[in-house]
């Protein structure tokens, strides 16, 4: 007998609820012959009908989610249940929700025909799924297009079963944002910056920074860590500033406008990263009082003014900063006129828990209203930033933002190295000995080509070229065992603290952040006093590593140019240009004056003894003053100097040679022209 598939019932094929109540067994079931077998046919259809019509439970309990696996089709209307499967029990396996066509009455013939559940759950509320895991394994794939012969819409009863496929809305590695007034970072400058390389924050934004003296480059060292950069808009008087350190794999341009705000201080900054294009403004409201005397209602005029031109962009937008309204408070009129001004330009605040310590909003995160920028609500978190002293001085809570755009990629740098250390000496010296062989017929430029080419053939050999592509990564040279240990300790803490919530534990976490910081500050004084001891009497040292502590930049930024030779002759030609205007402008003085124009080339007359002998210098001699030389190297020496040391008998005579020549040939051309 065929069986078709109906709903959740077997029925012979044709076959309804009234043909069975008047079965005809010489028609249906010719096999059946006597009321026995009939009733035996009857109560097996029975079992069968009561077997799929109960929801069956599973061996650990009717409670317990089964594995849904089914064949889907993704253009019917999303729903949150589709027949007890809550859309939260779906693994999200793309990116994204796919967009769904508006359901009309219209027949949709074209569309192709949805399979059915073959396994369903229970349907359980909504605060019940909260509660448990929402990575239920489910197995989903889409059907080919099957074009049904009946016309179907999306409110057609055998479409009830069907599931859409959901993508993945949560990006894996994030682009992070960090809100934080922080009351001066003079005395925090290190803490923000551990801070920042710690939680790996791509955007940064700082209110109250109380930057712009003349000294303000020391903090800048310590604020800005390796592989991150800063714009910087200080207040002219006392106090204020806002400032962006940001990613340098992030591509931030800092944004101009001709429109002057005497109530607030901005930034703002275009930002791209990935297939994300934002426009970030940093806001600082100061309180009005006596001193400063601002106006809350000129404020909101230049605010609304303000918004008026950057709600308008075309990209996405991301206004942080803190404004210093009790946004808690509902029954403030000046929160309120602000949320309104915000509604008024399509745009809304995310903050919903207290920013200072003082149990009120005052810092804000606005985008606009249909914007999904943002994975969720910005989270509010202390992370009890202390100064020097190990104080916590900073009375607002950092903000965290999540976006919905990858990390960029960390900035990579292809480096050229050579592994002297894997060099065999004894080897090498013996390829020295036979190739650095100087004879008396060469001249002095034929010895310095032997020496130059020989030596970098050697080194070639025995320790070629390798490229490197290294990572840039924003670590410090002062971190020790000891701090590695103290920040596990802190973030174990934080770990308790958060699963428990309980105030000893968060009182344990501060501790243990103040602990932290104050082994911070000392491991960079222990640091820096080391190396500053270890430069001893290297003057070139100590500068470099003292411009480093300053803040100094040393990077050098080269002219743009197509051909590396071009560029090369353009900086021969300036400073060569360059003298040849210091002694036209000589000249010109001179003539003025009545001096001889050839006075930069007169030649004063010696007057003392002549020297007509020259001993050559031995091999003794030159190897003593070797030895005592420092061992500096230059990029454009051959060969390290350690290394020459190390084998200072094979190198010893050619290297004589040399300066017997040159010594020898110069003293006698001087000689003949004494004499001339």
């Amino acid at each position: 007998m065929d069986l078709l598939w109906n709903e959740r019932f077997w029925f012979p094929e044709g076959v309804t609820w009234e043909d069975l109540r008047n079965v005809d067994p010489n028609v249906y079931i010719p096999q059946i012959e006597d009321i026995g077998l009939l009733s035996i046919f009857i109560g097996f259809v029975l079992l069968i009908i009561r077997f799929l019509s109960e929801r069956r439970g599973t061996k650990a309990g009717r409670r317990v989610i089964r594995h849904i696996h089914t064949v889907c089709n993704g253009w019917l209307r999303y729903e949150g249940h589709q027949l007890g499967v809550n859309r939260d029990n779906l693994v999200y396996i793309f990116d994204e929700i796919l967009s769904n066509p508006s359901c009309s009455d219209e027949p949709c013939n074209d569309r192709p025909i949805p399979r059915r559940i073959k396994c369903i759950v229970n349907n359980r509320s909504e605060d019940a799924l909260q509660t448990q895991s929402n990575a239920i394994p489910v197995r989903i794939t889409q059907c080919p297009a099957i074009h049904s012969h009946r016309s179907l819409t999306p409110e057609h009863s055998t479409h009830s079963k069907v599931v859409p496929i959901i993508r993945r809305t949560q990006v894996i590695n994030p682009l992070k944002l960090y809100t934080l007034n922080c009351r001066s970072v003079k005395n925090k400058a290190l803490s923000v910056s551990d801070h920042i390389i710690s939680n790996k924050i791509d955007l940064a934004a700082l209110t109250e920074t109380w930057l712009g003296t003349d000294i303000d480059s020391i903090v800048l060292g310590d604020l800005v860590p390796e592989g991150y950069d800063i714009y910087n808009t200080p207040r002219k008087m006392r106090g204020g500033g806002v400032a962006l350190i940001y990613n340098k794999s992030i591509s931030v341009r800092l944004l101009t406008s001709d429109l002057t705000f005497t109530q607030f201080e901005h930034l703002e900054c275009a930002i791209i990263s990935q297939n994300t294009k934002l426009r970030l403004c940093i806001i600082y409201r100061p309180p009005p009082s006596k001193s400063n005397k601002l106006c809350v209602t000129t404020f909101f005029e230049e605010w609304s003014q303000y918004l008026s031109v950057h709600a308008l962009s075309p990209e996405e937008i991301i206004i942080t900063g803190d404004l210093n309204f009790h946004l808690d408070v509902q029954q403030d009129t000046n929160s309120q006129r602000f949320i309104q001004s915000l509604h008024e330009h399509g745009l809304k605040q995310l903050v919903d828990q207290p920013t200072h310590v003082r149990g009120h909003i005052l810092d804000v995160v606005v985008i606009r209203e249909n914007s999904r920028l943002l994975q969720a609500n910005p989270i509010v978190d202390d992370q009890y930033i202390c100064d020097s002293n190990g104080i916590v001085s900073c009375d607002h809570r950092g903000i965290t933002s999540l976006m919905k755009s990858t990390k960029p990629p960390r900035i990579q740098k292809t480096i050229s190295i050579r592994k002297y250390r894997n060099i065999d000496v004894g080897d090498f010296e013996k390829d020295i000995a036979s190739v650095l062989k100087p004879t008396s017929e060469l001249g002095l430029d034929g010895i310095v080509d032997l020496y130059h080419e020989g030596v970098k053939a050697i080194i070639e050999k025995h320790a070629p070229t390798q490229t490197k592509t290294i990572t840039i990564r924003p670590n410090t040279k002062w971190y020790s065992q000891e701090l590695h240990t103290s920040k596990r300790e802190k973030r174990k803490a934080e770990r308790v603290w958060r699963r428990t919530n309980l105030e000893i534990h968060r009182q344990i976490y501060r501790e243990k952040c103040l602990l932290n910081s104050k082994l911070l500050f000392r491991s960079k004084q222990d640091y820096y006093s080391t190396s500053i001891l270890e430069c001893g009497n290297d003057t070139k040292r100590l500068f470099k590593l003292t411009g480093k502590l300053l803040g100094n930049n040393t990077d050098v930024i080269l002219p743009t140019s197509d051909n590396d030779c071009d560029l090369a002759n353009r900086f021969g030609n300036y400073f060569t240009g360059k003298i040849q205007t210091i002694i036209e402008t000589l000249q010109v003085q001179n003539s003025e004056t009545g001096t001889s124009s050839n006075i930069l080339w007169a030649d004063v007359k010696y007057s003392g003894a002549s020297l007509t002998q020259f001993y050559p210098a031995s091999c003794d001699e030159i190897r003593k003053l070797i030895m005592k030389s420092p061992s500096k190297s230059c990029d454009l020496d051959p060969l390290p100097t350690h290394m020459l040391k190390q084998s200072i008998d094979e190198f010893v005579p050619i290297i004589t040679a040399m300066v017997n020549k040159l010594s020898v040939r110069r003293s006698s051309q001087e000689v003949l022209n004494r004499r001339q």
